[in-house]
Order: C-alpha cells, then sequence, then structure tokens
C-alpha cells in the first residue's frame, strides 16, 4: 500500500515539474499605479494585439500563464499612465524585471536568453546616433535655402541606412535558426528582395516551422508570391480577367457581354470621400462618350448592398453599377483600399490599354484610345 502512495506521489510531483507556463514579474520604481497590458502578435492580422493585462501597484506587478503560448516570442508591457512601452523577448522560463522609470531604457530583465540576443542586437547596430543627429539636422533644413547642404545630408543619411540595412540582413541570416532571427526579419521584410526573404523563410520554416514568426513570414512571402502571378494577368496589353456580378436589380453581368466597346472599369467603395470625387468625374466622362462605343463599369467593393443601392439610387450614378461584396473581383485586379478608386481602360477586345488614371487623365486617355480605335 505504502508503494501505491509512493507511486501517487511521484506521479504527482512529476505531473507538477512538467506543467507548462511561466511568469514575468517585476519592480519599477516609481511608476504610476494602474493598469498594465501585455501586448503579443496576432498572426491573423499581422499585428500586436493586447493579450493579458495586470495592476501595477507600488511599482511591482506580475504576469502569470499557465502554458507556453508566448514563448520565444517577442512581447511589449504598456503602461499607458506613465507613456512606457517596455519591449522582452521571452525564453520558456520566469522572467524578472527589475529598475525605475527614470531609467527606462536600462531595466535589468532576467531569465530570457533571447531577450540577451535581441537586446545585444539593438545596441550592436551601427550608426544610431549619427542617424539621429542627421534626420534632426534635415528637418531643421526645411524652408532653408541651401541645396548644396540638404543635398549633403541626405547623401549621408542615405549611406548611414544602407550600412545599417547591411548589417541587420547579416545577422538576420547568421541568426536563421533561432525566434530572434525569425522575429527579425518579421520587422524587416521590406529591407529584402523577394529572392532574398523567400530563401530565407524556407531555410527559417525547415529549422523551425512551428515558430510563429516563421509562419507569418511564409504566408507574408506566399501571398506576396501570389500577388506577383496574378500582377502578370493584368498589365497593359494582357486580356482583361473576366467577371459575373451583380447589378443593382441582381441580374449578373459580364465583362465580356461589352466586348465591342471601350470600358472604364472602376473600383470603388461608398466610404470613399476620393471614390466620391470620382465618381462625378466618371458622370462627366459618361455624357461626354455616351455616343461612342463606350461604357463605363462601375465595382463597389462594399459587403453590404443597401448602402450601395441607395447612393446609386439617391447620387443617380451613371454607367452600369456593379457590386462585389466578397472583393473576388477586386482580388482579381489587385485592388486594395489605399487604391482606391481605382480605373482600369480596357479596349473593345477586351485587352487593358491603361491603368490607375484619374481626373483629367481620364478623358485625355479615353480620347487617345477612341482616336487611335477609329484610324484602325
Amino acid at each position: 500500500m505504502r508503494n501505491a502512495y509512493a507511486s501517487l506521489l511521484m506521479a504527482a510531483l512529476v505531473a507538477t515539474s512538467c506543467t507548462p507556463g511561466f511568469v514575468i514579474e517585476g519592480s519599477i520604481n516609481d511608476m504610476s499605479d494602474g493598469m498594465l497590458y501585455l501586448e503579443a502578435l496576432d498572426s491573423v492580422e499581422y499585428r500586436m494585439k493586447i493579450v493579458d493585462s495586470t495592476r501595477i501597484s507600488n511599482g511591482k506587478f506580475k504576469f502569470a500563464f499557465s502554458n507556453d503560448e508566448f514563448a520565444n516570442e517577442l512581447v511589449l508591457i504598456n503602461a499607458p499612465s506613465d507613456n512606457v512601452v517596455v519591449s522582452i523577448f521571452l525564453s520558456n522560463g520566469d522572467v524578472t524585471v527589475d529598475g525605475d522609470l527614470e531609467n527606462i531604457t536600462e531595466l535589468k530583465i532576467k531569465g530570457s536568453k533571447w531577450n540577451d540576443q535581441f537586446q545585444s542586437f539593438y545596441r550592436s547596430v551601427p550608426e544610431k546616433s549619427t542617424l539621429s543627429s542627421l534626420e534632426n539636422e534635415i528637418k531643421s533644413m526645411y524652408g532653408v535655402k541651401d541645396e548644396d547642404r540638404r543635398s549633403e545630408l541626405v547623401r549621408q543619411y542615405r549611406n548611414v541606412i544602407y550600412e545599417q540595412n547591411n548589417f541587420i540582413k547579416r545577422y538576420i541570416s547568421e541568426n536563421a535558426n533561432n525566434p530572434v532571427g525569425a522575429c527579425l526579419l518579421l520587422k524587416n521584410l521590406d529591407i529584402f528582395s523577394f529572392d532574398e526573404a523567400d530563401t530565407l523563410s524556407a531555410h527559417m520554416y525547415r529549422e523551425m516551422s512551428d515558430n510563429k514568426y516563421v509562419r507569418v513570414v511564409v504566408n507574408t512571402i506566399n501571398n506576396k508570391r501570389a500577388e506577383n502571378e496574378a500582377r502578370k494577368h493584368i498589365e497593359v496589353g494582357k486580356k482583361a480577367p473576366d467577371f459575373n456580378l451583380p447589378d443593382a436589380d441582381g441580374n449578373m453581368v459580364s465583362l465580356q457581354s461589352f466586348r465591342g466597346k471601350y470600358v472604364l472599369l472602376n473600383f470603388w467603395d461608398l466610404n470613399s470621400e476620393a471614390c466620391r470625387e470620382n465618381n462625378s468625374t466618371l458622370t462627366e466622362a459618361y455624357k461626354k462618350f455616351s455616343k461612342c462605343e463606350f461604357v463605363i463599369v462601375s465595382v463597389s467593393l462594399n459587403e453590404k448592398i443597401e448602402p450601395w443601392l441607395r447612393i446609386v439610387t439617391e447620387e443617380k450614378l451613371s454607367g452600369i453599377q456593379l457590386i462585389d461584396t466578397a472583393n473576388v473581383v477586386g482580388n482579381a485586379y489587385l485592388v486594395y483600399d489605399k487604391t482606391l478608386p481605382n480605373n482600369v481602360l480596357i479596349d473593345s477586345d477586351g485587352y487593358i490599354v491603361s491603368k490607375d488614371i484619374h481626373g483629367p487623365g481620364i478623358f485625355e486617355e479615353i480620347i487617345e484610345h477612341l482616336k487611335t480605335d477609329d484610324k484602325q
């Protein structure tokens, strides 16, 4: 019986010792009492989001986790009362934070080898003070008529950026087998060419496929690859991708049904002021070219039909009005919120002849291509 109890006790001890989880505990003198918020990367939305909160009282705080969800990951402790954010790169064990508010950048953070490496990286980035000094001097030059001096400062600034980028790229390549390197690759993807990032991400995936940063980087690279492939099909000179979308009466309308006419394909969003202004320009174009073999096809990218129908009716929008609630056609034409309004001119044979045209340029492009078509 005693052996049975001993076995049960041993099993309990083993289970306790193997239970995942860790704490972030600290003392920061002079920090205001209030709430602290822990932020981590959301791998779906690709941004930092609040994942936990705790109170800080008399400078002391504690975050406790029952699992290792945030192990090997960069987290931010946000203290809004003092307008302070503390970065900690976690490993898979308890972390302690000690220091004071006045010297917040000199906090002693212990218990994470990845944080030691992360902080060492940032201390090693060359010419940080030089870059800051150049930025301030360039800003002070606005309004000053000394182009030679300004050009020289910009040249120096670009050289420092070039040197820093090379350092960062080397560091990430040398640390492609650990979470710090993966995190830095995600934060600095824009300094790599597509092929460089693709090669690095493939190596990292082989080394640590379960790492959150690696998964996000790989998804980003794959999305970019798909975008590059899609872009080949919407270049000037390519056949415009066909589609079928509902009009205001619920009838399905295809792009191909306008073959034999020039089509100004307009992507827009009713919540965009720029799009509404563009619609006014299109109304003018519609009146001006209504007697030509020309049609305007406007595709709303709004998710809800009712507000779109109301605007179409109230503002008496010209041309063919369609809606793409799922953004299927918008994705095919690589249309994003920041690119709206987006106008594409398609010739009578269905080929793209002009893209990204706005304002008076719309009239000029239409006139130019209609003239060319008439001569043929």
